[in-house]
């Protein structure tokens, strides 16, 4: 923004000149994840390279180069998250016990090192058929149990 300053004194002396004022958008929002927490659900039988999730975070500064974010699991631990918040298997899990859960870390950050985090679970389920639901409802399977179908939900 540029504007013309005027400076008078009291001899009706009087000096002009143009005034630049430059703002600089500082890099001062931390990147925040859409979630509080995550758990995801992923078969045995997933092949190296299946996408277990998606996750995503927001950076409230307006410079582009501000508002680019890096995604990090506190372990690979068979599991990697890309920068576009894709979490991945990156390991054969067929020998991987229906029941075993991973406990890991989510780090979102940019580039001056501000940060959000957030737990992620990951439970390795049988070798079953995938079933998908288009319903809203959540069930809580308890993995030690043999494998039950659904057959039909109703209110």
């Amino acid at each position: 923004m540029t504007c013309t300053v005027t400076a008078t004194d009291k001899g009706d002396h009087s000096v002009t000149t143009q005034l630049s004022i430059t703002v600089n958008e500082i890099n001062d929002n931390p990147p925040v994840l859409d979630k509080g927490s995550y758990s995801y659900f992923v078969s045995q039988c997933s092949s190296v390279g299946s996408q277990v999730g998606q996750v995503t975070a927001t950076d409230t500064d307006i410079k582009t180069e501000h508002k680019d974010v890096t995604f990090a699991l506190s372990s690979n631990a068979g599991f990697l998250v890309g920068n576009d918040g894709s979490i991945r298997v990156i390991q054969d899990l067929c020998d991987v016990p229906v029941g075993t859960k991973y406990d890991l870390t989510l780090t979102v950050s940019n580039a001056d090192g501000t940060k959000d985090t957030a737990p992620v679970t990951i439970v390795i389920t049988g070798k079953g058929p995938e079933i998908h639901a288009s319903t809203d409802r959540i069930a809580h399977v308890n993995l030690s149990l043999p494998i039950l179908y659904l057959l039909s939900l109703t209110n």
